[in-house]
């Protein structure tokens, strides 16, 4: 499926979310919802405007998951959840479905919440 054209056509502000069965004609065919990759899907539905957004709390999402990798302990597991969620997003449409949008939010949700390490970036 080609979604590169249509990103080249709107790249500041795409389509909005869901439309890429409206406008990719190989979705339309095969009744496609989504681009089986996060980066071209919100490249689709965002632009670039929204994507980096998106990229910008990705880094700080990144940030807190190194951090609990290096601490190990109770903020391992969601960091692990996060990175396999995301990194299956990247061939698949994982981050479609509610199930797996909700474990994936929920476990950011428990990163977030874990205080920052001293000397860090994101430390207060």
């Amino acid at each position: 499926m080609s979604s590169i054209g249509p990103i080249l056509e709107r790249p500041w502000f795409g389509y909005g979310e869901g439309s890429i069965i409206h406008i990719v004609p190989y979705a339309q065919t095969h009744r496609i919802f989504s681009a089986h990759n996060i980066l071209l899907q919100t490249l689709l539905a965002w632009g670039v405007v929204g994507s980096t957004i998106v990229a910008g709390l990705g880094f700080v999402l990144v940030r807190r998951g190194i951090d609990a990798l290096r601490e190990g302990g109770e903020y391992l597991p969601p960091a692990m959840a996060v990175t396999a969620i995301a990194s299956y997003s990247l061939v698949d449409g994982t981050l479609y479905y509610v199930l797996t949008t909700a474990i994936f939010a929920a476990c950011l949700g428990l990163l977030l919440a874990a205080p920052p390490r001293r000397g860090t970036v994101l430390a207060a």
